[in-house]
């Protein structure tokens, strides 16, 4: 099967169709590091940068997201539509919150620009990180 994208064709590959189900099934934002590491539990001889490249183009081809962190780390998300997202300043975890629809729809309002998308992350430390620190 060839997938068509913007301007190239791309065949579909056994490390790619395995790159994009370990983001799919995956509950959290993982990094290409922890990508990698699954993956190489089902292809042992991948490479990293297969993986880097693999994940470019599922971005570019919009079937993945990328959060990039502060510390110079993207996270991948399986969700594409525009919300939100949590990021633990202390342990960098990156968590899905609440619907961005209110949010956009009263931007759009009040503004005469016509807005496409948004992107909104909150900071702070996480549930985890509190108890850790707590105990």
């Amino acid at each position: 099967m060839v997938t068509v994208t913007k301007n190239k064709k791309t065949r579909r590959s056994r490390q790619r169709d395995t790159i994009l189900q370990i983001v799919r099934d995956s509950p959290r934002h993982l990094s290409a590091d922890q990508i990698y590491r699954i993956a190489r539990s089902e292809i042992p001889n991948l490479s990293l940068g297969t993986v880097y490249r693999n994940l470019h183009l599922l971005t570019e081809t919009g079937r993945i997201s990328a959060i990039r962190l502060d510390d110079n780390t993207t996270h991948y998300d399986q969700n594409c539509r525009a919300h939100y997202h949590f990021i633990c300043t202390r342990c960098h975890r990156v968590e899905d919150i609440g619907p961005k629809d209110d949010l956009l729809a009263r931007l759009q309002i009040e503004s005469e620009n016509q807005i496409t998308d948004i992107r909104l992350e909150l900071y702070g430390v996480c549930q985890a990180c509190k108890e850790t620190e707590e105990s």
